[in-house]
């Protein structure tokens, strides 16, 4: 097969390719990571280059077949950018319990992993029972389990077992699986002596982004954390395009692969800040997306966007680390947290463990921004569930100068006294883009100063900041000048029609599911804000643009990445794992995509604020006479 040279600029690399290859797919095997919005459809326009010999100029690299040497630039928009999360800033990772209006359950550590020291009896000739017997009895004795519970030990366990307790003379600590009712399943037995702490670690599996913490299983508490960008981003930036790569030849493989690669590469984090080793870690717990959750467990997504949208599971089976090929104790347990339907996932279950709304007397709404808006309607007493397609801008997909929210990223945006729009950079420093917080502060912002009309158009003339670039009308946030990547940061009106689909998305949700629950939305005590972007995101500028209802700010509560800490719960106690799944069946799904009265309003939800101004006078500085025609 015909190989050709691909020299990548502006590093001055040498890379190969295979002919009839597209571009795209050798620069990212060639390590290279390539924003691909829509899974190599040619649609999104993210992977764009500059050919530069043969003189083609600017091209998709999706499109593009290799049938020759090439010179290619790759310009920092166009690369999936390596920063570490601002995990400080954007998600909550302090234990649940320091903050008791959050989470109002019993956090009592009470792990389903456990370790157990066990001194047993020398074996003579008058106490000759089996070694696996020996341990079986003593664990019995130890965790006081009646004969109705099954002990088992894993064949590993079994395998090591007579040198270990020989050499430790019979003085060892066994680590059982107590997670199954009638169940203790030993994993691990080790000498007394090299007994450690009860570790685990927590994962929220996300779309964009991967976050895991370091969990301290005995103390209940959290001791490291780390994040990333999602691997998986480079093959589509929201589930539908990664679903859709899923069908290709290896794409399936790929996918596992790329967000295994990154839950390993925080493992290797979580374990170098603590200094501790891979098999001292005992147990995992696991929370992401439906989708994402197929795709981790190799499981085939195509029938999530089929109709009647069936997944293959809500509940993935416990299997060992190992099946996983995570770099810790391969028979520890991994816990995939329960989901309820095809678009309301496991990270929506762990949600409302963490944010309390389970144990709500209040009528409350949750709200998780991310790539899909799933919402929560309820109180202890009942919750109705939905999922709005709100792609992935509030993530930083579908915006030409977006990003997700990492260091170097406009979080927060303001009119200043003069009337000039001021932001502020995630990390400080020089800005590299926008992320969602940012989006909707610069829409809210550039609505009220009128450069921005209700129909997301800009107002012709109405700000020097206004001019003609490669897309089209843009308003300059940023100068090349003061940009970490040199480039300017705008925003452009297909950016704002993006924007517009996925608040109205959201809001038509809210509406709906809270006519479907026989309330209003100025009935919710609490409106809690969830998401990487959730801590960041103004209720003011949500309210502005018509992404949230006009309630009171006092009503609104970020509660960061509760996907996380729904995990680290489930982590720490058995009976919160076991409430995931009670909260997963006590929530009633509802498809928006068949109920007519979402598609109504969220046709009136496509302008800013909306076709209603009265829903959100109070919060608006508009002409509530401009023309929607």
């Amino acid at each position: 097969m015909t190989r050709y040279t691909l020299k990548i600029l502006p590093e001055d690399r040498i890379v190969e390719a295979r002919e009839g290859q597209d571009l795209l797919s050798a620069l990212v095997d060639s390590g290279l990571p390539i924003v691909q919005g829509c899974g190599g459809r040619g649609v999104c326009g993210r992977c764009e280059v500059e050919i530069i010999n043969p003189a083609i100029g600017l091209a998709l690299a999706c499109q593009t077949p290799v049938d020759r040497d090439m010179v290619v630039y790759v310009p920092p928009e166009t690369r999936v950018g390596h920063s570490s999360l601002d995990l400080a800033r954007v998600w909550e990772l302090e234990p649940v319990s320091a903050d008791p209006t959050l989470f109002k359950g019993s956090i009592r550590p009470e792990a389903p992993v456990r370790h157990v020291a066990l001194n047993l009896e020398v074996p003579n000739l008058d106490d000759n029972i089996s070694d696996l017997d020996r341990i079986e009895t003593a664990m019995r004795v130890h965790l006081n389990l009646t004969r109705d519970v099954d002990i088992t030990l894993s064949p590993e366990t079994v395998r090591r077992l007579p040198s270990v307790l020989r050499e430790s003379d019979w003085r060892v600590f066994a680590t059982a699986d107590l997670a199954i009712e009638h169940c203790a399943h030993i994993f691990d037995v080790r000498p007394a002596a090299n007994g450690p702490t009860l570790l685990g670690i927590a994962i929220d599996c996300g779309t964009t982004t991967l976050a895991a913490s370091l969990v301290d299983l005995e103390q209940g508490k959290p001791i490291a954390s780390a994040g990333c960008l999602n691997p998986q981003v480079r093959y589509g930036a929201d589930v539908i395009s990664r679903i859709i790569y899923a069908a290709q030849p290896e794409g399936m493989s790929n996918l596992q692969a790329a967000v295994v690669k990154g839950i390993c590469r925080l493992c290797d984090k979580l374990l170098e800040s603590a200094n501790v080793e891979g098999l001292d870690i005992k147990a995992v717990a696991v929370a992401g997306n439906t989708t994402m959750m197929h795709l981790l467990h190799g499981v085939d997504p195509a029938s999530i966007r089929r109709e009647p949208y069936v997944p293959a599971f809500s509940r993935f089976p416990t299997i060992g680390a190992g099946e996983l090929g995570l770099p810790i104790h391969p028979d520890a347990p991994v816990y995939s947290l329960p989901g309820v339907a095809s678009y309301v996932g496991a990270d929506i279950s762990a949600g409302v463990l963490a944010s309390g709304l389970a144990d709500s007397e209040e009528l409350t709404a949750f709200v998780d921004l991310g790539t899909n808006g799933e919402i929560v309607v309820g109180s202890r007493e009942w919750m109705i569930c939905c999922s709005a397609s709100a792609g992935p801008c509030f993530e930083g997909g579908g915006i030409i100068r977006g990003c997700p929210a990492i260091s170097g990223a406009i979080d927060k945006v303001t009119i200043s006294s003069e009337g000039e729009l001021e932001y502020s950079v995630i990390g400080g420093g020089k800005p590299m883009g926008i992320c969602g917080s940012g989006l909707v502060d610069l829409v809210a912002c550039l609505l009220e100063i009128g450069v921005l009309d209700r129909q997301g158009k800009f107002v012709h003339g109405s700000s020097p900041r206004l001019r003609e670039t490669d897309w089209g009308a843009s308003y300059i946030l940023a100068e090349a000048g003061a940009t970490a990547n040199g480039t300017d940061i705008f925003l452009t009106e297909p950016d704002v029609a993006n924007f517009i689909r996925a608040k109205a998305a959201i809001y038509a949700g809210l509406e709906t599911a809270f006519e479907l629950a026989g309330a209003k939305m100025s009935d919710a005590r609490r409106v809690l804000v969830a998401g990487g972007m959730g801590g960041g995101i103004s209720p003011r500028s949500a309210k502005v643009v018509g992404l949230f209802p006009a309630l009171s700010d006092d009503r609104f509560k970020a509660v960061g990445n509760t996907s996380l800490l729904g995990a680290q719960l489930a982590l720490i106690s058995k009976p919160n794992l076991r409430r995931c799944k009670i909260i997963a069946d006590s929530m009633t799904n509802v498809d928006l995509s068949v109920e007519p009265s979402y598609t109504e309003r969220y046709s009136a939800a496509l302008f800013l604020p909306h076709t209603d101004l009265a829903k959100f006078t109070q919060h608006s500085t508009l002409n509530t006479q401009q023309d929607l025609s």
